[in-house]
């Protein structure tokens, strides 16, 4: 699936094909009017805290992966490696 493809799915219908795949969740969204809300299926806010940050470490990672692909290699000197 592109990026095109992903971007003009509603939120619903995201919500829907994840729905059975999952022990625990946490999503979390903005209203018509621009309010941040939250839902969750977890008891524990340590563990809230612990998916979300997560969450953004994964984000950072597969930033930097899609950010790295799009750039030439760098060349390396094996004479200078070897040092």
């Amino acid at each position: 699936m592109t990026e095109k493809e992903q971007a003009q799915k509603t939120p619903d219908e995201i919500l829907g094909e994840c729905m059975g795949k999952y022990s625990c969740v946490v999503v979390t969204g903005i209203d018509e009017n621009g309010g941040l809300f939250m839902r969750t299926s977890v008891d524990s806010v340590p563990m809230m805290h612990w998916m979300m940050n997560r969450s953004v470490f994964e984000l950072g990672l597969w930033e930097k992966t899609a950010s790295n692909a799009k750039s030439t290699p760098e060349s390396v000197d094996p004479t200078a490696a070897s040092e």
